[in-house]
């Protein structure tokens, strides 16, 4: 089940950014280099495909 929460999705470029910062930094740090919140980040790491394709 796939829970949605209100407020902005984020983008393809937002993710491939995160998960560029996530190989030099921690969870946190990169979440916020790319503009979400801890909790989607980690929602996204679950996740390996693109937010357009979900």
């Amino acid at each position: 089940m796939e829970v949605r929460l209100p407020g902005r999705p984020i983008t393809d470029q937002q993710k491939a950014l995160y998960m560029r910062e996530r190989k030099h930094h921690n969870q946190a740090v990169a979440a916020a280099r790319a503009g979400m919140s801890e909790r989607t980040a980690r929602r996204h790491e679950k996740d390996p495909r693109k937010p357009s394709e979900r």
